[in-house]
This record gives C-alpha cells, structure tokens and sequence, in this order.
C-alpha cells in the first residue's frame, strides 16, 4: 500500500525527530503527502518532508519526484 508506506516513513521520522515538536498541521501534511506522493509525478513540499522522503527512496519507488521549491518544479516542467 503506497500511501501507507508514505505515511509510517514520515510519521516515524517525526516521532525520531526529538528536536522538533509536532504541530497542530504536521498530520494535515502527512495525510496530503500520503496521498501525493504514490500518485503524483512530482510533488513540492517543505525541505524537510521532501529530505525525509528522498533519503529513504520512497518517492523512487513510486516513480515520483519530491522536491522542496517551486524553482525546481520549473526546472522539471522544462524537461519536458
């Protein structure tokens, strides 16, 4: 289940994460990005969901690209 493996990678890499305390939108961004991420061809988030993400080849295993600014979806759209 795609959506399932976006959303335990990102909630255990917030739950590990003891710098950072959860906010009231931290699950809003899981679910949208649980949704997103498996059936989108690219997704732009915030650096860190998007460093989470791609480290741990989530995004490649849906064949998906996750980036953090809209300069690099430019950059993407004029591949193609």
């Amino acid at each position: 289940m795609p959506s399932a493996d976006v959303d335990v990678t990102l909630t255990t890499a917030a739950h590990r994460n003891r710098d950072k305390s959860w906010q009231a939108n931290d699950i809003f961004d899981i679910d949208a990005l649980s949704i997103a991420v498996p059936y989108c061809d690219v997704v732009v988030t915030e650096r860190h969901s998007c460093s989470v993400l791609n480290a741990t080849k989530v995004p490649r295993k849906a064949g998906t690209r996750v980036v953090p600014t809209l300069s690099d979806l430019i950059t993407i759209l004029n591949e193609t």
